[in-house]
């Protein structure tokens, strides 16, 4: 039988392994937000400032990797598409179109999931990196809203040692 480790067992000064989670945080936001532009909105509902579907992160070591989960809820009106985005910072990381879903006489919701690794270049000295989830209608006089009806979205950034 193997004794139970205790803390004292740990050498915290020891190596991390590839691949250790270092650390995780969460942004959850249920604000409607409609959009009937062509051009990209939060999906939390601030134009431009990514403050309320956006999560912040430190990372703790220079060669970290950044695991983004994404969980968004969108409707659109009469089966048309919706363009969505991850952005790092201002930096778009990723463009999605979702095609055209859905009955044409009705407005159609679904939840748009997504995970992303990032690689970030990060300074000696870490700062905060903010992750948000921008949201637009593909054609001009359409609506694309994101939780709508309060309905809650997510996103989730997770530190991965390299």
């Amino acid at each position: 039988m193997t004794k139970a480790r205790t803390l004292a067992d740990f050498d915290p000064s020891a190596p991390v392994a590839n691949g250790k989670t270092l650390q995780v945080k969460t942004g959850s936001f249920a604000t409607t937000v409609n959009n009937n532009t062509t051009s990209y909105l939060t999906s939390g509902g601030k134009n431009g400032t990514g403050a309320s579907n956006s999560v912040s992160i430190t990372p703790t070591a220079s060669d970290s990797k950044i695991l983004v989960i994404v969980n968004q809820e969108i409707r659109m009106e009469a089966a048309e598409a919706v363009a969505l985005q991850i952005r790092r910072d201002s930096a778009a990381l990723v463009s999605v179109e979702t095609g055209y879903v859905g009955d044409a006489s009705a407005t159609n919701g679904f939840y748009w999931g997504y995970n992303y690794q990032d690689t970030p270049s990060i300074p000696s000295t870490p700062v905060a990196i903010t992750y948000s989830v921008y949201h637009k209608p593909t054609t001009s006089n359409k609506a694309a809203s994101a939780n709508t009806n309060s309905q809650p979205s997510s996103i989730t950034v997770m530190e991965i040692a390299a």
